[in-house]
């Protein structure tokens, strides 16, 4: 694969301005944006800090609201799969602690899209990572979390 030229480098700042973010239409073209950033050039964006703290600003920006948290899982989901293992621990812990905050804060009778997303994810975190990492985490969170989620999940699908 061919490396990314330095001016699509220098355009990725810009991409991830909060006022270009703001208009809804505008998240689903960003989205796939920076999930290919994150696939091509997962290097130079690890190795500039404010960047990558930029991008994961976005993710927690994202999470919060249900009209955009499955952008906020697309994008940490490419994270997952493509930055190196060895940036989790400066970064992973702050993101799951943002998505499990956002789930806790759920109504009961969600549409289930932010537990799909939250599953994936806990999937994707256990297939590259082990299951011991994942329930570590959650259960620093809250014991028997992750529990509660899959019993949210099964209750929400079985009624």
């Amino acid at each position: 694969m061919d490396p990314v030229p330095d001016n699509y480098l220098q355009i990725l700042p810009s991409l991830l301005q909060q006022s270009l973010w703001a208009a809804k239409a505008n998240q689903p073209a960003l989205t796939r944006l920076i999930k290919a950033y994150l696939k091509r050039c997962p290097a130079a964006i690890v190795g500039n800090q404010a960047l990558f703290h930029q991008i994961l600003g976005l993710v927690q920006f994202l999470m919060m609201s249900k009209m955009t948290d499955h952008n906020a899982f697309g994008i940490l989901n490419s994270i997952l799969c493509h930055i190196p293992s060895s940036k989790f621990p400066e970064f992973l812990p702050v993101l799951t602690n943002a998505a499990l905050d956002r789930f806790q804060k759920l109504p009961d009778k969600s549409n289930g899209k932010f537990l799909r997303c939250l599953l994936v994810f806990f999937s994707l975190y256990v297939a590259k990572h082990g299951p011991e990492l994942l329930l570590n985490q959650l259960e620093g969170v809250q014991t028997g979390l992750l529990e509660q989620v899959t019993h949210t999940h099964t209750h929400t699908h079985t009624h």
